[in-house]
């Protein structure tokens, strides 16, 4: 389950084509993820520093995700 978790986290904050296709980050952005955030930022408003800022935010969160549930696996293992 912890791996599910994990690899579905990584693959859904990389969808950006779906989202865009499908609703454009909905109404009110309501589905928007993080790509389509930082695509909105960097090409809708033109500013690509916020929209690198954005993509860049995201790295951290993952760092800690990755390290919390690597952790608690390698644990249930032994």
């Amino acid at each position: 389950i912890i791996i599910t978790t994990l690899l579905s986290a990584i693959w859904t904050a990389t969808e950006l084509q779906w989202v865009f296709v499908l609703t454009k980050g909905g109404p009110g952005h309501a589905s928007e993820t993080f790509p389509m955030m930082a695509y909105s930022q960097a090409i809708g408003a033109k500013a690509l520093g916020m929209g690198a800022a954005v993509a860049l935010s995201f790295f951290p969160l993952f760092l800690v995700l990755i390290f919390f549930l690597t952790r608690r696996m390698l644990q249930t293992q032994e």
